[in-house]
């Protein structure tokens, strides 16, 4: 037995009895087994991961090899964009956009097919032709100035792709009437998207722009601007000239601490506004002046404004701190007659006493605001009828 344990490398006491060397024979069986089990398991996981690189790397070379040489795009893809333009001759609308789930999407262009552009492209402007092109979800991060010479483009959506900036061409594409560019990376906007004169529709939400390009004041047929998720800290007074504005989206900005008063020569347009989440300090007078449909307002706080921990006393980041209307700046007050909800300046309105609103509350508070607009229009109505008779008895 002892020569068993010195075999082993079991070490004992002197003088142990034979059953205590027979329990730590037992005990280092045990801890090789359970190694040789765990050596075992680690061999059989190497094996499937090396399996599996070498599964990808057949797949990937196989990928390869039915790629065009071309087009560099594979079989599969191909046909895919043959039928779609196939479609596109019918109905003068080509879509080549995926769905937000990369995986079950067929298509994954990097630049916008050479054959979709040959096929629609036009010597001289004309009223037919290609209508919309849909590049939705894509990986393009460069767009060939091939494009301009689809000249009949009315519509034109890049947006989910990796633009870093807007194409100086697009300002030849007279006819475009809507142009999506959401959720790209985007920093700037060239002065030349100031010819576009028939554009009604202009969405760049979710880009990296810091600021409202003075060319896009220049678009008078712009109805939709959509500026959402930038960091724009300013809106120009020039804002005054887009005259044909309804829709104005500018939530989750930088914007403060005011707006420029010359927003209120949007009056007889303008019905949307997006302005929630800003630094805004105090509620701008030259909403006073805007008849509104839709107001969103809601989670501003100006630049010094801040949260503390009661007990620790820290400054609590602005993810952590719950959706407030107006973070202790803004608040709701009593309107015209039995209506409530609009928004004013509240100074005595402290963290201390500020109050917490949930969702459902923030909708009632924007279904009142709608509700304020309707009875102005209406008080409005009513006066002009009472001056046209108080005219006629007169006569």
């Amino acid at each position: 037995m002892e020569a068993l344990a010195k075999k082993k490398g079991v070490t004992y006491a002197e003088g142990s009895n034979r059953f205590v060397i027979i329990d730590l024979l037992l005990k280092k069986s045990e801890i090789e087994a359970r190694s040789a089990q765990e050596a075992q398991r680690h061999a059989q996981r190497l094996l499937r991961e090396q399996q599996k690189l070498r599964d990808i790397q057949t797949s990937l070379e196989r990928e390869e090899q039915l790629r065009s040489k071309d087009t560099g795009l594979t079989k599969e893809v191909t046909e895919a964009i043959d039928a779609r333009i196939k479609v596109a001759k019918k109905t003068n609308v080509l879509d080549l956009s995926n769905t937000k789930d990369t995986h079950s999407s067929p298509l994954q262009l990097q630049q916008i097919p050479g054959k979709a552009i040959s096929t629609f492209k036009m010597r001289k402007a004309s009223a037919k032709g290609l209508k919309q092109l849909w590049l939705t979800n894509n990986r393009i991060s460069e767009v060939s100035s091939e494009l301009r010479l689809i000249k009949s483009l009315q519509v034109l959506c890049l947006s989910g792709n990796r633009l870093r900036k807007i194409p100086v061409f697009f300002g030849g594409l007279k006819r475009l009437r809507k142009l999506y560019l959401k959720h790209n990376e985007i920093s700037d906007v060239p002065e030349q998207l100031q010819n576009l004169s028939h554009l009604e529709e202009l969405l760049l939400d979710h880009n990296k722009l810091d600021a409202i390009s003075l060319s896009l004041t220049h678009l008078r047929s712009l109805r939709r601007l959509g500026l959402s998720h930038n960091k724009i800290r300013h809106v120009p007074s020039e804002i005054r000239r887009l005259q044909n504005l309804v829709d104005l989206d500018l939530d989750h900005n930088s914007i403060g601490p005011s707006l420029p008063l010359n927003l209120s020569r949007l009056s007889s347009s303008l019905k949307i506004l997006g302005v929630a989440h800003n630094f805004l300090a105090e509620f701008p007078a030259c909403l006073n002046d805007l008849d509104l449909i839709v107001l969103r307002i809601e989670g501003n706080r100006s630049v010094e404004y801040v949260v503390k921990h009661e007990k620790s006393g820290l400054v609590l980041p602005d993810k952590s701190i719950p959706r407030r209307v107006c973070d202790g700046l803004l608040k709701t007050k009593t309107g015209d007659g039995n209506l409530t909800g609009y928004l004013s300046v509240a100074e005595d309105f402290t963290t201390d006493n500020a109050r917490w609103f949930d969702e459902s509350e923030l909708e009632q508070m924007h279904r009142l605001i709608q509700n304020r607009a309707a009875v102005r229009k209406d008080k409005r109505t009513n006066a002009k009828r009472r001056a046209s008779l108080n005219r006629q008895k007169r006569r």
